[in-house]
């Protein structure tokens, strides 16, 4: 297990299109993880961000997380505590 790099789902389609052997489209965002799986020491980010997807139910509901190795910080459109930040 690693613990030290961040990967984010956007890194899953890059990384299944090298390892077979076939380039991403050019507008796919992510990076393969292979260089992390072959090597720990692998230049790679020190932070991700993601988005929450729309929800059909919830249209209106949109949020926001950025994560580093000590913080997460996270903001929603609504809700009782639409900023959250965590030392982890």
């Amino acid at each position: 297990m690693d613990r030290e790099h961040l990967v984010s789902q956007l890194d899953v389609l890059p990384t299944l299109c090298e390892a077979a052997g076939i380039p991403p489209l050019p507008s796919i965002h992510g990076r393969s993880v292979l260089p992390l799986l072959r090597q720990s020491h692998a230049d790679w980010t020190d932070s991700v961000v993601t988005e929450l997807a729309d929800d059909n139910r919830n249209p209106g509901r949109k949020g926001r997380m950025l994560r580093s190795a000590q913080y997460k910080y996270a903001v929603f459109s609504h809700g009782e505590r639409p900023e959250q930040l965590f030392d982890l």
